[in-house]
Order: structure tokens, then C-alpha cells, then sequence
């Protein structure tokens, strides 16, 4: 039997490849991507990958897991392929086993590779993770990660747009980190001051006498509910920021009427 790629004859060890086989000389020689798909590839398709795929080199500046982004070029694990020699990039999960949390699932986080001169797709796994899972009908639905999703989109997007550096990646990476620092942060902004309107209220109560609410609404034990929905009707138009009143002064309407609705005559 001849090896396909060398056409020398093949001795003890061989591999089988999408037809025929390949002798064990040649079989290391290819970068490691290659060998756990090899079964399903033609010699030519190995020939031409052989020459696309090299060993990893080049820095990277960003990824997720062992998928690496370089100036121009992907990184994954011990290989690399340059971004002109990709048409799709595509991420998908393989479930392992369930963990003790509900509705998750640790799996590998694989990467599927479309390389247009060879019209093929190449997959290598590039970590493993803890993913959400939902169920619709027979489906099964894996929530991956926000920044692998993000990723994707942007890859996609340079290959189509036939550029072939990953500045453009980068550039708009940054500016999604930025916007979602922006949003984390009024996010923030905006449980701090509801937190601290809390915080005042329960001041407010704790502050505010019966004697003091009685008071402020003009009314004396016993009173009715009816009474007190009144006056507060008429304090609330009095002392809304809308009509011209203080904002602390119309939570302090509002926090002696919780208190004297409390002591509302049965």
C-alpha cells in the first residue's frame, strides 16, 4: 500500500484518511487540527491545510479561552491560520455532564473554522465551561458566554467586510467594553440613589413622631381613613415638585401618612 501524500509504501503504521492511507511519517508532520479530522479528509484537502495551518507564533492580544486573536491571524491552541485564509467562524458547546447547579451543563466550548481556499471546515475544542441550558419541545438551548457572542458577530463581520487584520475587531471590541463600563456604571448610579431614597425614607420614619405626623396633617385621635385621604390629598397638591414644592418636603407627606394609616381608627 502507497501513502498518499509521499507515495512511498507504507509500512507497519498507517492511517486511515478520507481515502485511502497515510504512512506515520506523514501523519506527524501535520499540525494537530488536522490529525483529529483526518479520517474525514482527502489527501489534497490535507496537502493544502498543511500549508494554511502553522505552528502558533504570533502575539496575541485578546481571545477567549485558547481561541487567540493576533494582528493578523487566530491562534488556537498550537496552531494558528491566517484571518485571510477564513470564511466562517462559527462557536458551539458539546455537553459533558450536568453539575449539581439546576439547568447547567460543563461541556467543551468548540470553534468551527471555514477555510475557503480549501472549501472545508476544520474544529478544535478551545476550553471547557459551565453553561445554562433551557429546554423548548425537543430542543435544548445553551446560553454561551456574552463575549464569545460578541466574538462571533465581529469576526464574521471583518471577513466579510475582506479585511484582513483584526484592528477592526479590536477597535470595536473596546468601544462595546466602553459603552457596557458606561452602562455598568449609571447602572450602578442609579441603585445608589435608590438605595439611598430607601435609606432616607426609613430616616424619615424612624425620625417622624405619631405626635409630629398628627401634626403636620392637622388631625387628632381618633380619626378616620376617609379624614386622612383627604388632607393628604391636599398636602400632596401643596407640596409636589410639580406644583412648586420640595422634594424632601412631600416625602415627608408621604412618610407621615404610612405612619398614621397605621393608627387609623377601626
Amino acid at each position: 500500500m502507497v501513502c498518499k501524500l509521499c507515495n512511498n509504501k507504507i509500512g507497519k503504521e498507517k492511517y486511515r484518511i478520507g481515502k485511502g492511507c497515510i504512512c506515520g511519517h506523514c501523519y506527524e508532520l501535520q499540525p494537530s487540527v488536522i490529525k483529529k479530522s483526518i479520517r474525514h479528509m482527502k489527501a489534497n484537502n490535507i496537502e493544502k491545510l498543511s500549508e494554511i495551518i502553522t505552528s502558533a507564533k504570533s502575539k496575541p492580544w485578546g481571545g477567549f479561552l485558547n481561541f487567540m486573536l493576533c494582528k493578523d491571524s487566530i491562534r488556537i491552541n498550537d496552531w494558528e491560520i491566517k484571518l485571510s485564509d477564513i470564511s466562517a467562524v462559527k462557536f458551539g458547546f458539546k455537553p459533558l455532564c450536568e453539575v449539581g447547579k439546576d439547568n447547567q451543563v460543563y461541556g467543551d466550548i468548540f470553534v468551527q473554522i471555514g477555510v475557503g481556499r480549501v472549501a472545508c471546515i476544520i474544529e478544535d475544542v478551545i476550553g471547557r465551561e459551565e453553561l445554562i441550558y433551557s429546554i423548548s419541545g425537543k430542543n435544548i438551548y445553551y446560553k454561551r458566554p456574552k463575549n464569545l457572542n460578541i466574538l462571533e458577530t465581529l469576526i464574521n463581520q471583518t471577513i466579510q467586510k475582506g479585511i484582513c487584520d483584526t484592528d477592526y475587531i479590536k477597535e470595536r471590541m473596546c468601544a462595546k467594553n466602553k459603552a457596557g463600563a458606561q452602562d455598568k456604571t449609571k447602572k450602578s448610579q442609579e441603585e445608589e440613589a435608590r438605595k439611598n431614597s430607601r435609606n432616607r425614607k426609613k430616616s424619615d420614619e424612624k425620625t417622624f413622631s405619631l405626635d409630629s405626623a398628627k401634626e403636620m396633617y392637622g388631625v387628632v385621635t381618633p380619626f378616620t381613613e376617609a379624614q386622612l385621604k383627604k388632607k393628604y390629598r391636599e398636602l400632596v397638591k401643596k407640596h409636589h415638585p410639580d406644583q412648586g414644592g420640595t422634594a424632601l418636603m412631600f416625602s415627608k407627606v408621604q412618610s407621615a401618612y404610612e405612619i398614621l394609616l397605621k393608627s387609623v381608627a377601626a
